[in-house]
């Protein structure tokens, strides 16, 4: 039954192709409308029969086919380019019908006298000029699509020169080579996809579709990979913007899951490696396809960024990190970049853990300022952000932001209520162990003081003012004449003292130490400060000067309005 449905539509097509030649002979048919004619016909006889139950018939049909247009290529003209587009395509698709077809599927004899059909045609191609047609003659005299000798040698290992595999892939080209991959990928044969994609890339004679091979096969081997470990290897080999390029095509190719594990693969590389050569664009990369893949679940989003964080090994690289997390969950990521502020803080605390190109003040001065950005709430966080900014970078500018923070009366000592405590302490202690000293119960004033001693000289000549200065000053403001002449009143109640003028440039406490009427009087290095010498150890030396076998006074106390912190303070004189 199927032989003599074979032997009709052969019988059809045969007598539907010689009607059109004889119009050709008969009629000013020119070869675009006869290679137009000519692929209806085909079309319209494929149409009726059914490739998955009736192969044989398709195969018959361009057995027909090829020789009945070889005939008629004679009679067309050489510069009509739609002649060699049919040819072409003719071998094509007969090609790819071979690769669906193995020999043993067909009746007895098919097989055979296809082979003999093509032989004559190739003869007769050979003496046009025509060459398409070598192809399938290779393959129909091995037996079958799979059964040449380049394909043994790449699947079964089998002993064949390699001059003669690559000549053989050269000679299928790109495009029957791209047929090749996506059978066995249809089927499931993903190994032997990739062994066939590695051979085509490794093949420099394809030029510019080496890269498609290339790329088709790094999308089975991450289709297949559980993990972005297994494609280390293949990230080892990657870099540069040859590597995004490789990423961002997978995900454009439909292989949005092994894109993703490459690229994971690829930044950790980079992460452990300490490069900086296009880091910043693959952890943007990295996010975006991170995103995607759990766009409802930010949480593992900010579980992978500090799977990656952990193996950060530069302070850039987490700071990059944190802008990411920003920019894609602004409000869910605080804990997360704070963890990642952490870090850094601790790759600042250890020695030799930096590239030697990174400068660690910088790199702390950057964690500072974000940690302020983050918690811009948190009073308590921002002045130790402040401080170590200080200390890291002793400068006027630094200064003044401290001042600042620190004399702001409207900022409380607020906590941030998204951190939890362990973690916030934990922040603080790592901010806490890069100071000189821990002002942690001092005031403002203590602080101040310790802050003008690490200044350069000339640069506290700026901020801290003279005495007569500062009482000029004062005397502008409201209410200072009435406050200096309750003073004076007092300081004469208690034995007249004398207190120098303001030209003679001294605080009115210099002038109190320096008087033996109160050699025991303790000077508060909280307001020390005398004649350009600060600090405990300039109090310490002028007190020992005023102690030398003199009496002491108790409980005496003298209430005046300091100049340096204007306010009025009550010492205890001892």
């Amino acid at each position: 039954m199927e032989e003599r449905t074979i032997d009709e539509d052969r019988g059809a097509l045969f007598g539907r192709l010689a009607d059109l030649a004889s119009h050709l002979h008969q009629g000013p048919l020119v070869a675009a409308e006869y290679c137009r004619a000519f692929c209806e016909v085909l079309v319209e006889n494929s149409r009726t029969i059914p490739v998955a139950e009736n192969s044989p018939a398709l195969l018959t049909t361009y057995k027909e086919a090829i020789p009945a247009f070889t005939k008629i290529l004679p009679s067309l003209s050489d510069d009509c380019p739609q002649v060699s587009a049919v040819l072409a395509r003719l071998v094509l698709c007969c090609f790819e019908l071979l690769l669906y077809l193995p020999a043993s599927d067909l009746p007895v004899g098919v097989w055979d006298a296809f082979t003999s059909s093509i032989e004559e045609i190739q003869a007769t191609l050979e003496q046009l000029g025509h060459d398409e047609l070598r192809v399938v003659l290779e393959v129909v005299r091995a037996g079958g699509a799979w059964r040449t000798p380049a394909m043994l040698s790449i699947f079964h290992k089998e002993p064949v020169p390699s001059e003669e595999v690559d000549a053989s892939l050269l000679s299928e080209g790109p495009v029957m080579l791209r047929l090749r991959l996506s059978l066995l990928v249809a089927v499931g044969h993903h190994a032997e996809a990739c062994r066939l994609a590695e051979c085509c890339e490794n093949l420099s004679k394809l030029g510019s579709a080496s890269a498609t091979f290339r790329l088709a096969r790094l999308g089975l081997v991450c289709d297949t990979a559980t993990s972005d470990n297994d494609l280390q290897g293949e990230a080892a080999h990657l870099d540069g913007s040859e590597a995004l390029d490789l990423v961002c095509n997978l995900d454009a190719a439909g292989h949005a899951h092994g894109a993703r594990l490459l690229c994971t693969a690829l930044l950790k590389r980079k992460l452990q490696n300490v490069e900086k050569d296009s880091t910043g664009e693959v952890i943007v990369l990295w996010s975006q396809l991170t995103r995607r893949a759990w766009p409802s679940e930010p949480s593992r989003f900010l579980s992978a960024c500090l799977e990656l964080g952990s193996v950060a090994r530069t302070t850039c690289h987490l700071l990059f990190r944190i802008r990411t997390i920003q920019a894609e969950v602004p409000s869910d990521g605080l804990e997360t970049c704070v963890q990642l502020c952490i870090r850094g803080l601790r790759l600042q605390a250890k020695d030799g853990c930096e590239s030697a190109t990174e400068e660690p003040v910088s790199a702390m001065v950057s964690l500072c300022l974000t940690l302020a950005c983050l918690m811009p709430d948190d009073a308590e966080v921002g002045r130790a952000c402040l401080l170590t900014h200080f200390f890291e970078d002793v400068s006027v500018i630094t200064y003044r932001a401290l001042e600042q923070a620190s004399c702001n009366p409207e900022a409380k000592p607020t906590c941030s209520g998204s951190l939890t405590p362990s973690m916030r302490c934990e922040l603080l202690l790592l901010l806490k162990a890069c100071w000189p000293f821990d002002p942690e119960l001092w005031d403002w004033t203590s602080l101040r003081q310790q802050c003008l001693n690490m200044l350069p000289s000339e640069e506290t000549a700026k901020l801290v003012p003279a005495e007569g200065d500062s009482a000029k000053e004062e005397r502008t403001s409201p209410g200072v004449e009435e406050q200096e002449e309750e003073e004076d009143k007092e300081k004469k109640d208690q034995g007249d003292v004398k207190i120098p003028s303001d030209d003679g440039r001294i605080s009115w406490r210099e002038a109190l130490a320096a008087t033996n009427f109160m050699p025991g009087y303790t000077i508060n290095a909280q307001h020390q400060h005398h004649r350009g010498r600060t600090g405990i150890a300039a109090s310490k030396q002028h007190m020992q000067q005023s102690l030398i076998n003199q009496p002491q006074i108790n409980s005496v106390r003298i209430k005046h309005r300091c100049r340096l912190c204007r306010r009025w303070c009550v010492p205890w004189l001892e």
